[in-house]
């Protein structure tokens, strides 16, 4: 898929088919003879929460938009040049691509969000525990950042392609994961109602 792509284009044809919850490891010792035991605790549901949103809240346009003044300052590289890690693989060479940089801005925070394993963890431990938050709400978070409600009214002309941007990001890190085997069948089933409602969604936004 292209980053670029319409969101509703990579969503046709899904009808009908069919992040945070890190651990950390404590240690407790026992009674001996028996050895320390690593056990797994969820991490606090409330820093949960707040990561859940510090990420989600990259996405939107307002975050992703490098200011002019900075932008004036990255000049084009010398051919002679090397690449490295560093270097954002732009498609406006020679001089620096903000539209390709707010793409890889959004999709590191996408791919932190939708780590299958996160999500799984996600999955069992709101199941156990139902204060800690669920799939549910990085998905809720990832669509509420990228695709507002129609009352938050439409972006300014400078915002609009970034919004864009982050919207195929979301997208594309969704479809992905719905048919990702090392994802759980919850997390696909998750993924695949909330593509389905936006595929909706859109398409009665015509």
């Amino acid at each position: 898929f292209s980053l670029r792509e319409e969101p509703s284009q990579l969503l046709a044809g899904l009808a009908g088919r069919g992040c945070l919850a890190p651990c950390r490891h404590s240690t407790r010792r026992l009674p001996a003879p028996q050895a320390v035991r690593a056990t797994l605790s969820a991490v606090a549901a409330e820093q949960q929460r707040r990561a859940i949103h510090t990420l989600a809240g990259l996405l939107p346009p307002e975050a992703l938009d490098i200011p002019d003044p900075v932008i004036a300052l990255l000049v084009p590289r010398p051919p002679s040049a090397r690449p490295n890690a560093e270097v954002f693989a732009g498609r406006t060479a020679p001089v620096f691509d903000p539209l390709e940089a707010a793409a890889t801005a959004a999709d590191m925070a996408v791919r932190a969000l939708l780590q299958p394993e996160r999500a799984g963890r996600m999955v069992d431990f709101h199941r156990r525990d139902p204060s800690l938050p669920g799939f549910e709400e990085v998905l809720k978070a990832l669509v509420g950042q990228t695709f507002p409600s129609s009352g938050a009214g439409p972006d300014k002309p400078r915002q609009a392609e970034l919004r864009h941007t982050s919207r195929a990001v979301v997208v594309r890190g969704l479809i992905p994961l719905s048919a990702d085997p090392n994802a759980s069948s919850g997390v696909r089933a998750r993924v695949d109602a909330q593509l389905e409602s936006l595929r909706k969604r859109l398409h009665a936004a015509g």
